[in-house]
């Protein structure tokens, strides 16, 4: 059961928590709803992150690229769509970035070999699919990308090429030391080039326990220290957990063996 009416957009996972996120429009025309997160494991609402009041207007798609970076399509009380950017943690609008004052805007989506973000633009004297950074907000593509007539939706199948941050950042995933542990250890990672990571701690029931990293890192070699405890800082029992690391289309997974 939800908090909030009418489940509208795509349904998507969040790495950074863990949760499901999609929006709910609520009534059409009423600031209602908004962003809402569900547990997968427990099928329990975890409430609203991101309200239509907050927003400007209903909330028709949702895309969330970080812990603190969030992109949506909005439908403002004028019956136009904007694209505008926010805060997952604060739940707070940060910028319009494309406001062409029309009901055109249909659809974003995140590519997952370079991270940019694609927007689909029905504009009928130019339209087409705008390409952004997702880490900036800041466009790529001087004009949008022409599909002849209006694009509705995007998918991808194969890399896309945009000129700018073409390649996925690799990483790696090193042992983590020493294993087993008691009470700390350490875990050893990299990346060829910088990019988006979250590097987090599951329990054996796959249930999210710490958060390590997560945002924007550089490129070279890294270390991560686990002190076993979970999110709020209490001591975890003996058992077995898993490192994930995730950056563009790679997830690294090793496990940890926590003895007391």
């Amino acid at each position: 059961t939800l908090v909030n009416p009418n489940p509208f957009s795509e349904i998507q996972l969040d790495p950074w928590t863990g949760l499901l996120y999609f929006s709910c429009v609520g009534f059409f025309g009423v600031l209602d709803a908004g962003v809402e997160m569900v547990d997968p494991l427990t099928l329990q609402s975890m409430g609203v992150i991101f309200t239509e009041t907050e927003a400007g207007g209903d909330i028709l798609d949702v895309e969330i690229v970080s812990d603190k970076i969030g992109y949506a399509i909005i439908s403002t009380p004028a019956f136009v769509t904007d694209l505008i950017s926010f805060n997952p943690q604060t739940g707070v609008k940060t910028a319009t970035l494309y406001a062409p004052g029309d009901y055109v805007l249909q659809d974003i989506d995140r590519s997952p070999f370079g991270g940019e973000l694609f927007l689909t633009d029905r504009t009928v004297t130019n339209p087409g699919v705008r390409c952004y950074n997702s880490l900036t907000g800041v466009q790529i593509t001087a004009a949008p990308i022409s599909t002849g007539l209006p694009p509705f939706d995007i998918t991808f199948s194969i890399p896309v090429q945009t000129g700018v941050g073409d390649t996925p950042a690799v990483a790696s995933l090193g042992q983590n030391y020493p294993n087993p542990f008691n009470p700390s250890t350490t875990i050893p990672w990299s990346l060829d080039r910088g990019g988006v990571v979250s590097l987090r701690i599951y329990d054996i029931s796959g249930a999210l326990v710490r958060t390590l990293v997560s945002g924007p890192v550089s490129a070279g070699a890294h270390e991560a220290t686990w002190d076993g405890h979970d999110g709020a800082d209490r001591p975890v029992s003996s058992g077995i957990y898993f490192a994930r690391l995730i950056t563009g289309t790679t997830t690294k997974v090793r496990k940890l063996a926590l003895l007391k």
